[in-house]
């Protein structure tokens, strides 16, 4: 009788003189004496079968019985399994917790810096800005919202640039604010007159409104007024408001 193939074995031939070689049957156990240990024939290879004591470390997936289930551990060779969470949550570590993480509303990051940009409503174009212009004795709103996850205000200026320079100019900073639910004006502040107004021909210039907001939270909406007294005659083109805090 001639050698076979590769993992192929004799099977009785009722035709034939000898045994024939063939390819084992898929799912056929195989017990090799040599080793003690049992395989079991695939497609087309042989795959051995783990003893008891090694079946003790493997999961079954009938521990899994609904979807959206997560596998953890609450002790060293202790598996468990987390319920599924709400839409929209995260897993989040959480020593308290038997399998040591919980599922948990996202919470914002803390302790970052951001600069968010509210530009001056108006259609005025001068040299390529929309800006709103003011000269003397006028006087201009520049709204705002303070973003969700506001916590401290680092800096909070209005930005624009004058037609020629000048100093000594007069100017008024007013401020109202509040959150949805309460008045437009809860908060009011105003900075009383400011009479060293001085900014320098074509250069953009950052006028500090943040001492009229000392009481802002996160979501409020408000409005930076400015009013102008005199300033030589001269026009400030405003683009907008910009703010700098802190997560």
């Amino acid at each position: 009788m001639a050698g076979g193939t590769q993992q192929h074995e004799t099977f009785v031939n009722s035709g034939a003189s000898l045994p024939s070689w063939a390819a084992s049957q898929k799912g056929k156990i195989f017990h090799r004496t040599s080793d003690d240990t049992y395989w079991m024939a695939g497609s087309s290879t042989w795959e051995q079968i783990p003893d008891a004591a090694s079946l003790l470390n493997y999961i079954l997936k009938s521990i899994f019985t609904a979807k959206g289930q997560v596998l953890g551990a609450s002790a060293s060779a202790a598996p468990g399994v987390l319920a599924p969470g709400a839409n929209t949550h995260v897993l989040t570590a959480d020593s308290a917790q038997a399998l040591g993480f919980k599922w948990a509303a996202p919470s914002l990051p803390s302790g970052i810096s951001r600069t968010v940009w509210f530009p001056a409503e108006t259609d005025t174009l001068r040299t390529g800005y929309r800006t709103k212009p003011m000269g003397n004795g006028a006087q201009m709103e520049f709204n705002f919202i303070a973003p969700a996850d506001f916590n401290s205000l680092t800096s909070f200026v209005l930005v624009g640039w004058p037609s020629d320079t000048f100093s000594g100019g007069e100017v008024t900073i007013n401020s109202s604010y509040g959150a949805a639910g309460e008045a437009y004006n809860n908060h009011t502040e105003t900075s009383g007159l400011i009479s060293s107004y001085a900014a320098t021909a074509n250069q953009f210039k950052e006028l500090d409104v943040s001492g009229e907001v000392d009481s802002l939270a996160a979501n409020d909406y408000g409005s930076i007024q400015i009013v102008h007294g005199n300033i030589s005659g001269e026009t400030m083109y405003y683009l907008g408001l910009k703010m700098v805090y802190t997560t």
